[in-house]
């Protein structure tokens, strides 16, 4: 990916990530065999339902048992990852590294290298001034 798109897919994903109160499995961008011959239904199936649905189930579990987890976010556990036990670190950087990753993989890009400077790939929520920014400090 390019830095520009790099840095709106990292924009979306925290966007997504940091408004939920129980994470949640999002749905894949894709249908699971979609990636075929290049990967298979049954990888993209483990590694979305077992693996990072795992995650949110185990993450979701050990805040629910813990009063201190609760009412944070992804990003503060990662960000702040010296206040938190690794496990739930771990966890959060696992589902966020997952989420990530599903929404970098597009089945139906083409290769050509697109140089536009329009806003077609701004993320919903995005506010002009911080898309501009971004763009800005990546392009540099």
């Amino acid at each position: 990916l390019k830095s520009r798109n790099m840095a709106l897919l990292c924009a979306a994903v925290l966007l997504h990530l940091i408004s939920a109160k129980e994470f949640v499995l999002t749905p894949l961008p894709f249908k699971e065999d979609a990636l075929e011959p290049f990967i298979s239904k049954t990888t993209i199936s483990t590694h979305y339902n077992k693996h990072h649905g795992g995650y949110v189930k185990k993450l979701n579990a050990a805040v629910a048992s813990d009063a201190r987890l609760q009412d944070r976010e992804i990003v503060d556990f990662i960000s702040n990852s010296r206040d938190y036990e690794r496990k739930i670190v771990n966890l959060a950087s696992q589902i966020f590294n997952h989420q990530f990753y599903w929404q970098g993989i597009n089945p139906n890009q083409n290769n050509k290298d697109d140089d536009k400077s329009d806003n077609n790939n701004k993320p919903s929520g995005l506010s002009q001034e911080l898309y501009d920014l971004i763009v800005a400090d990546f392009e540099s």
